[in-house]
């Protein structure tokens, strides 16, 4: 029983962190709940632009060898409730989401054009499970905490990271029979080292089944020298961050300067915080 309490805390320590990163916590609801409703819980995380919507279902269960009973315990489970997040917001309209740190936002839900559903696996990191899972319309990514972690880290701003998912499901589209011999991290370095596209020979193809190899490039992206003046380069951009959280997201008046500069990626950010230094 402490056990599985201390994993219950360190999968809520990991979601508190991410509603406060400085990336996130403009866009960031944790375990929100629509105010003067039924006062349920509608995920564990929630990222929010003013189209799109990232529902996030965070589960921390060990693996023990029983793959079916761990695929029921996380993804089964994961997917009922992002699914019943989706509708349940996909109803309320216009209403105030409240969160775990007294964040209340007001929210139009008739203007979100896209879901974004993820399942995100603290607990364990498997080599089996599928990156994408289809419920009818629905698409969900499984994706293990060290993976996401990743993704929100190295692409670095909130519109590169909705369009990282939002063209990996339109790769996958393509054909449902898809397999990659990899990691979520390799299909990241594939996708950030073709100027934020997937390979055209990947997405144009007649098979009935298609499997790729990618392995190991992540590790390759990872450590090239390219890379690394990179990173080094858009230190100066963070500028901007601190900017939006510190002085402009405090004036009421400067919410339509706050919006446009949270919508510029890394590299616009880098070149913007440029002009002051």
């Amino acid at each position: 029983m402490e056990k599985n309490i201390q994993k219950g805390q360190d999968a809520e320590k990991f979601a508190y962190n991410l509603s406060r990163d400085k990336l996130l916590e403009k866009y960031c609801f944790l375990n929100p709940s629509i105010l003067n409703s039924d006062n349920k819980e509608i995920c564990d995380l929630l990222i929010l632009t003013v189209e799109t919507c990232i529902i996030i279902s965070i589960k921390n269960y060990s693996f023990s060898g029983n793959y079916e009973r761990f695929e029921k315990q996380v993804f089964e489970k994961s997917k009922k409730q992002l699914l019943g997040a989706k509708r349940k917001l996909g109803l309320a309209g216009k209403c105030t989401l409240i969160d775990k740190n007294r964040k209340e936002q007001g929210v139009d839900f008739s203007k979100i054009k896209t879901y974004i559903l993820i399942t995100l696996n603290f607990g364990h990191k498997l080599d089996l499970y599928k990156m994408l899972e289809y419920e009818k319309e629905n698409v969900i990514h499984n994706i293990d905490k060290d993976s996401f972690e990743t993704i929100i880290y190295e692409i670095d701003s909130i519109p590169e990271v909705i369009e990282y998912f939002t063209k990996k499901e339109i790769l996958f589209s393509k054909s449902k029979t898809k397999n990659f011999i990899g990691e979520e991290k390799d299909l990241l370095a594939y996708f950030v080292t073709h100027k934020r596209e997937f390979p055209k020979e990947w997405m144009d193809n007649n098979h009935d089944f298609v499997m790729i190899d990618i392995e190991g490039t992540w590790d390759d992206y990872n450590n090239h020298e390219q890379t690394l003046e990179k990173r080094k380069a858009n230190k100066i951009s963070y500028f901007v961050d601190d900017l939006i959280k510190k002085e402009i997201s405090k004036l009421p008046q400067c919410g339509i300067i706050s919006d446009y500069l949270s919508t510029l990626n890394r590299t616009e950010r880098r070149l913007f915080a440029m002009t002051f230094f």
